[in-house]
């Protein structure tokens, strides 16, 4: 390797890692020996920052500016920028914080990560063309059993432990509203036109989702509800989901198997 591509190399590691034997770059005039890299170092660092505020307002403001800094130095430390488009830098910053001490102690700064992550996907998806509950009644009797679901590219699904939702609401009207309370929940978002939606769903809606949304049939989606919900209520609930899925939007195309 060329002497150039050596210390460009070198170059890369130590503003990624910030370790590692620094290039012999020359330093602006009159500046101190590693001032000129540090000012690199540090301006890759900061605007990774900016990326992390610009995702995730509701984070900054509940746990405040320094130990966002904090945190999201933390996670820059250990996740160096892998993708050409910042917009996807953050991707694990949730899971990051879920697993990471000490932040893994405050459930709500992941589900709010988790949230605001969410609703960033569902604003920046594809778009596509939704059916309607007209496109049901193509399906033969003998199908259904088979019949799979495709979804809206904009929808997401999270399980939260707390009430980041709630927060959310009371902290844009009360910058000091007390941190989110524990409230175990499952949510869905979406995108509409240029909306974005968000609804929370019971346990029941969340089991049956989950199963539609990673290629399972209808039959086996009414065998969960009916181990959930009885043999009785099953088919009815069955029917009004895929009803209120359909006319949320959330449904692009119907699969015979």
């Amino acid at each position: 390797m060329s002497a150039l591509g050596i210390a460009q190399e070198r170059f890369v590691r130590r503003v990624l890692g910030g370790s590692g034997e620094a290039p012999d770059l020359r330093d602006p005039v009159h500046a101190a020996p590693g001032t000129g890299l540090g000012i690199y170092v540090e301006a890759y660092a900061l605007r990774l920052l900016e990326a992390l505020r610009n995702d995730f307002p509701g984070l900054l403001r509940l746990v405040g500016a320094q130990d966002f800094e904090r945190l999201g130095r933390a996670y820059i430390a250990a996740h160096p920028s892998r993708h050409f488009n910042l917009r996807w830098y953050a991707k694990d910053f949730a899971e990051f914080l879920r697993r990471q001490e000490p932040w893994r102690a405050r459930a709500a700064l992941a589900d709010l990560a988790a949230f605001e992550w969410a609703e960033g996907e569902a604003f920046d998806a594809a778009d596509a063309a939704t059916l309607d509950a007209a496109a049901l009644a193509a399906v033969p009797a003998e199908a259904w059993s088979g019949l799979r679901l495709d979804f809206h590219p904009s929808l997401r699904r999270i399980d939260v432990a707390t009430d980041v939702a709630g927060w959310i609401a009371a902290s844009e009207a009360d910058p000091g509203a007390p941190p989110p309370a524990p409230d175990a929940a499952a949510w869905i978002f979406w995108r509409r036109d240029l909306a974005i939606l968000r609804r929370r769903v019971d346990e029941a809606e969340a089991a049956a989702l989950a199963l539609a949304m990673s290629g399972r049939g209808f039959g086996d989606i009414c065998e969960c509800l009916a181990r959930m919900l009885g043999e009785a209520e099953a088919p009815m609930r069955a029917a009004g989901l895929l009803r209120v899925w359909l006319d949320a939007g959330l449904i692009v195309g119907l699969r015979e198997t």
